[in-house]
């Protein structure tokens, strides 16, 4: 990146990662917090330090917390917001969440922010 100079940087963690938002559901935070207990402390930690470099970095950045990932290839109508509720049942396609992140390239809408992404269901099967 330093040979480069990029001024955009769109990372995508989770929506359980880094910071627990109160945008989460209860049930999110708290399966959250467990999952940070046992067997996922190694990978919690580190999507947590990469998420924090990416805010200290001079760089216009986006980090985007997607929730569940499916394969799905049926269309979706996508919400995003920095506030967005997301729910244990929350999910997204691989190719709607590769959608989303093209189209904030272009908007803008969450410079310095985090973007949490949500199918609007019924969720395809």
């Amino acid at each position: 990146m330093r040979t480069q100079s990029p001024q955009r940087v769109l990372c995508v963690t989770g929506a359980m990662m880094g910071t627990l938002s109160q945008n989460l559901s209860l049930r999110m935070r708290i399966a959250a917090l467990w999952e940070r207990r046992t067997d996922n402390e190694e990978l919690t930690d580190d999507r947590a330090e990469q998420e924090r470099l990416v805010r200290s970095s001079r760089l216009e950045w986006t980090i985007v917390k997607p929730p569940t990932l499916t394969d799905s290839t049926a269309p979706e109508q996508v919400s995003a917001a920095s506030d967005l509720r997301v729910r244990p049942d929350s999910q997204i396609s691989r190719l709607s969440l590769a959608r989303s992140l093209l189209t904030e390239l272009s908007e803008r809408r969450f410079v310095h922010k985090d973007m949490y992404v949500r199918a609007t269901g019924p969720y395809p099967s």
